[in-house]
């Protein structure tokens, strides 16, 4: 599992990477055809990766109720964000990672409610969760490039 915690890593470091030469404004943009913004789409991803690894293995998140109610699936853009929490993100990015691997290395992850994902995939177990997870921020890491190229070429 140590290269999947790598992995995660890169990808929420790619994330900020792309992510560090953007205004306030920009990183609140919601180009022609999107639902969200770039900001959205990185508090999502804490999101995301809290509910699959803690919630349901009927642990505590490391993120409060109100971060999980307007960033979860099916939400979208509804608010304006200020510097603050652009770097709590950012640094939470970072953090929980690493708070998972604690997590998971001390074997705290000892029971897993089966959750089939949106794109039809069985998740059984946290190792099934963790590798998910890892496509999930793929993808959105993915969407936050293409917003970028989007919103500073156009």
């Amino acid at each position: 599992m140590k290269k999947q915690f790598e992995i995660l890593k890169a990808c929420r470091e790619a994330i900020i990477e792309t992510i560090d030469d953007l205004s306030l404004d920009q990183l609140q943009v919601v180009p022609k055809g999107f639902k969200c913004n770039i900001f959205w789409h990185m508090a999502h991803c804490l999101i995301g990766q809290q509910i699959l690894h803690y919630k349901f293995s009927n642990l505590d998140l490391l993120i409060t109720n109100d971060w999980v109610e307007n960033y979860k699936k099916g939400t979208q853009t509804r608010f304006l964000i200020n510097e603050d929490e652009v770097e709590f993100v950012k640094q939470k990015l970072i953090i929980l990672v690493d708070q998972l691997e604690q997590d998971y290395e001390d074997k705290k992850f000892e029971t897993y409610n089966e959750f089939t994902t949106s794109m039809g995939i069985i998740l059984n177990n946290i190792e099934d969760a963790i590798n998910f997870n890892n496509l999930h921020e793929g993808i959105h890491c993915g969407i936050i490039k293409a917003m970028k190229n989007l919103i500073v070429n156009f």
